[in-house]
């Protein structure tokens, strides 16, 4: 997750190149029949992008190039286990970056431009968070950390006294059963400090707890508020639960999480907007809060497609609405260029560090243009 947001800042950060920007997002896990359907979708967008620019000038040569590189890369070099891959090349410019998913991207997209194109990159890694699951016994315990589809880390530990297991009986065996529930009690301090240098680091972004109810139990008491907080299921599951069985039973109940936390952080949007608040909603006044750095958080529909049409000033960069004017209200910089907002959105958000969420199925945001934003300040 930590390259993926470096690779997001880094690419918003490229200013617009005089060369092609190449930007590919595909899946390569097979179709129904057992074989990958990218090379199709490929050949015929590189097609129609090249048909676009003029016959064996330099940006041909340059896309061309970029193609070539690309479908080597897909062909001989890919983990048999990745399942979507993100390109950004531009030959022109010596520029270079891929990366690999263990989960899909919703659409494929071959974009041709000045600049590098994120959308899609920002909406895997918004709703593909970070989480810790910690499963866990009497005498052990498991933290796996999981993200973007896939076991990023996972730590074993073993609880710090041995329990004699000597038969006994009558007043001994009242003292026995008195020094496990003391050992079970360490162990549960023991992980949950584990556990709470994790979350107090905000390195995850959900926790799930395993376990049998009596560690469970256990767990809940020690538990430190940052980690409630994060708290968003207990799951009954065995301490020797393979990695992989361990993300299959957890990502869709993160999945549905994050989508319910994105839903009422719009909520919020919209509450504070209707109040007169720290909060805009509706198209123009969101451009109007990025383009004076107001922006907090960005809020997008998921129904807020890249069909919006604008304009972005060549010299101050600021955004507006179609139709645009004969030169930038900010700056008098004439001929500003046609630009497609909702990347230009997401890309001025991510240079000014701003977070991006994407939001599902929420009617309320969708019928203000789809677009919203907490703010920081007013003017």
């Amino acid at each position: 997750m930590t390259e993926i947001s470096q690779t997001i800042n880094r690419l918003a950060h490229l200013p617009p190149s005089a060369n092609p920007v190449i930007s590919c997002f595909v899946n390569t896990g097979p179709d129904g029949r057992g074989r990958p359907t990218f090379m199709t979708f490929l050949k015929k967008a590189f097609g129609e992008r090249l048909r676009s620019f003029p016959e064996r000038t330099e940006a041909v040569r340059h896309i061309e190039a970029d193609r070539d590189r690309i479908l080597s890369f897909l062909t001989d070099e890919l983990d048999p286990s990745v399942k979507a891959v993100s390109i950004h090349a531009s030959n022109g410019d010596g520029l270079w970056e891929a990366q690999t998913f263990r989960t899909e991207f919703d659409e494929e997209r071959l974009v041709v431009g000045p600049v590098p194109h994120l959308y899609p990159l920002v909406k895997l890694a918004d709703q593909s968070p970070l989480y810790a699951v910690c499963v866990a016994d009497s005498k052990q315990a498991r933290l796996v950390v999981c993200g973007l589809g896939e076991v990023l880390t996972e730590e074993d530990f073993a609880g710090s006294e041995p329990i004699d297991r000597t038969r006994v009986a009558g007043w001994a065996e009242v003292r026995y059963q008195s020094r496990i529930e003391d050992h079970i009690a360490k162990n549960a301090r023991e992980i949950v400090e584990r556990l709470a240098k994790i979350v107090e680091k905000g390195e995850v972004d959900y926790v799930i707890l395993g376990g049998d109810e009596l560690i469970l139990g256990e767990l809940r008491r020690h538990l430190t508020p940052a980690i409630r907080e994060k708290l968003i299921d207990e799951e009954h599951i065995a301490i020797d639960a393979a990695a992989h069985e361990i993300l299959k039973r957890t990502l869709q109940t993160v999945r549905d999480t994050e989508a319910r936390d994105s839903r009422r952080l719009a909520d919020l949007v919209i509450d504070r907007f209707r109040a007169g608040g720290l909060a805009v909603a509706g198209l123009e006044p969101t451009i109007e809060a990025l383009n004076l750095e107001q922006v907090d958080q960005l809020l997008l529909a998921e129904s807020f497609n890249g069909d919006h049409a604008g304009w972005q000033c060549p010299q101050c960069r600021v955004l507006g609405v179609d139709p645009a004017p004969a030169a930038c209200p900010f700056c008098d910089e004439p001929l500003p260029e046609r630009i497609e907002l909702r990347e230009a959105m997401v890309r001025r958000a991510e240079r000014t560090g701003r977070k991006v969420e994407i939001v599902e199925s929420h009617p309320g945001l969708e019928a203000l243009d789809g677009v919203g934003a907490l703010l920081r300040y007013r003017v």
